[in-house]
């Protein structure tokens, strides 16, 4: 019985540990998949890994702070002015916190998993680069589904255009994990494989995701090259990227014109700044200085948003002289 409970125990392992391999490719899918992976994982170490309760008290007082979280959540979500909208997203939110001590367990008791996770990261990342380059080249990727506009790149997310959005956000993990496997991988082809990221993030049109990336690769360059190198592959970038932009059309009516006109509107009478987002951002004001302590409850922003005085929005566009 014992050996039973016991080869049981590693078969759910494995299986959690499976699905946390292919947890970054199934976010290419969609939100579907990932939660739903995000969910058999939260659930196999509940009925499962719950047996190491060593493991359990190692790890409540991280999970003390969560639960708190947790709490003022669903109770400002009970009190919010829209309940069911606000607890349809407050509520589930129990398994983020499931899923982090599942992620623990998983790299505790799995010796082999950051290797393993790295290997199969890295092999993700590398079909999305080839096929965002071959997106950008031939205006399709390799599935044959063209790009929905010419000035931006979905990839294998297809009408879906977070491309860059992704990739900025895999970059920080893929970094991490190549400085805990500093064996795996030649430092070369890391310092290719990150440039290549980079370019294509500056590539799919995702303003706020390549001004995300250029920070974080300002903070980790002194990890990856001498300060000189760093000057001269900076300089490289901006002549790069500038050239980039005033060569291609579409590449310049992102980054310059389209910019530009999300930044200032001007007319003979008015100038208002941020004309398209001048509206979220006076709201967001409004609800925030009308529940300055509690919020207003988790997705209710685009309830709360429609009782925005207009009068406030008005007072912030600036007239011209």
């Amino acid at each position: 019985m014992i050996i039973k409970r016991i080869h049981l125990y590693h078969k759910f392992l494995f299986i959690a540990s499976l699905l946390l391999f292919l947890f970054p490719a199934a976010q290419i899918s969609g939100p579907f998949l990932a939660d739903f992976f995000l969910i058999l994982i939260a659930i196999i170490f509940l009925v499962i890994f719950n047996q190491d309760k060593e493991f359990i008290i190692s790890k409540i007082f991280f999970f003390n702070f969560f639960i708190i979280f947790y709490i003022f959540l669903a109770t400002r979500s009970i009190f919010s002015d829209s309940v069911m909208l606000s607890l349809k997203s407050s509520a589930p939110y129990i398994r983020f916190g499931i899923f982090s001590l599942a992620v623990f367990f998983i790299l505790k008791n799995n010796k082999n998993f950051i290797r393993h996770f790295y290997i199969i990261l890295f092999i993700t990342l590398i079909i999305l680069i080839f096929d965002g380059y071959f997106q950008f080249f031939t205006g399709k990727n390799i599935f044959g589904f063209k790009t929905v506009r010419p000035d931006r790149l979905g990839g294998l997310f297809f009408d879906e255009l977070i491309l860059g959005s992704y990739l900025s956000k895999m970059l920080p993990i893929f970094f991490t994990f190549t400085f805990i496997n500093k064996n795996v991988l030649n430092r070369r082809y890391v310092f290719l494989i990150i440039l290549l990221m980079y370019i294509l993030i500056f590539l799919s049109g995702e303003r706020s995701a390549f001004l995300l990336s250029t920070f974080y690769l300002i903070l980790i360059s002194p990890f990856l090259i001498k300060l000189k190198k760093f000057i001269i592959l900076l300089i490289f970038v901006v002549v790069s990227f500038s050239g980039l932009i005033f060569l291609n059309k579409d590449i310049k009516s992102r980054y310059v014109d389209q910019l530009l006109t999300h930044i200032i509107y001007q007319n003979q009478d008015t100038v208002i700044l941020m004309p398209d987002h001048i509206d979220l951002f006076t709201s967001a004001i409004d609800i925030f200085q009308k529940n300055i302590f509690f919020g207003s409850g988790v997705k209710t922003f685009r309830i709360n948003c429609r009782y925005t005085d207009e009068n406030k929005i008005i007072s912030l566009k600036k007239k011209a002289p």
